[in-house]
């Protein structure tokens, strides 16, 4: 019997790490991509690509195309999870080149993912869960870079559950605020991160553990009718009006 495998990109990021280690935890051969050197200890085998340089350059993508074929080769293919992505603040509209990266990877790479292990997914009964944002429908000043290249993802992921019919459970994770070193670097004190957390109906920012609990769930549940489903997981903060003080 083939081992039960998953891919999942952006697997060096606090969240990629945590979904991996969850995943490893439940007996997957987890495949991870990254284009930095770092890698988790919960990561069986990985790849070191830029999604972008994928996307742009073809004799790239031919290479990065024979060595997921050759680490798929004696594996069962059962999920793939698009969780890489780049967030460029448009602080020069002009930097076109900012744009074209953002949707390169945010958008276009899942998607290329996707039609790259389509066959395989489908063969064994898989999932598709794309990893998107609040950003998609609810956004902030120098944010559209990164926002306009999320609401593609959300409406490739609609396309493509419509197109599969199904046969590979597809599913779309929008989360708002998320606990990484990235949010809290962001952070000018430390009161930053307990303001945000009361900020959301729920009282907390959301963690890792819950996006990996989130994944786990969708796939191992085989909902059919969860198909196609974009999934809020924002605290609630999509319901609250922002009134000025």
């Amino acid at each position: 019997m083939k081992t039960k495998a998953c891919i999942v990109t952006g697997c060096n990021g606090d969240i990629g790490k945590n979904i991996a280690e969850h995943l490893r935890k439940k007996d997957f051969f987890v495949i991870g991509i990254d284009k930095s050197k770092k890698y988790s200890k919960y990561i069986n085998s990985f790849l070191r690509f830029d999604l972008n340089k994928v996307i742009n350059n073809l004799d790239y993508q031919k290479i990065f195309k024979e060595e997921i074929s050759k680490k798929l080769k004696n594996l069962k293919l059962e999920l793939l999870v698009n969780n890489a992505a780049i967030q460029h603040l448009s602080k020069d509209s002009k930097d076109i080149s900012k744009l074209i990266e953002s949707f390169n990877i945010n958008s276009i790479a899942p998607y290329f993912l996707y039609k790259l292990c389509e066959k395989e997914l489908s063969k064994n009964h898989g999932s598709l869960i794309n990893i998107g944002s609040i950003h998609a429908s609810l956004s902030k000043k120098r944010f559209g870079f990164y926002a306009s290249s999320k609401s593609a993802l959300r409406t490739l992921n609609n396309s493509i559950a419509i197109d599969n019919e199904g046969k590979v459970l597809t599913y779309l994770i929008e989360p708002a605020a998320i606990d990484t070193q990235m949010l809290r670097d962001g952070f000018d004190d430390k009161s930053d991160a307990k303001r945000l957390s009361e900020y959301h109906p729920s009282n907390t920012i959301g963690t890792p553990d819950e996006i990996s609990k989130l994944i786990l769930f969708l796939h191992e549940s085989k909902i059919k009718f969860l198909h196609g489903t974009n999934i809020d997981l924002s605290g609630g903060i999509k319901s609250l009006l922002n009134d000025p003080a």
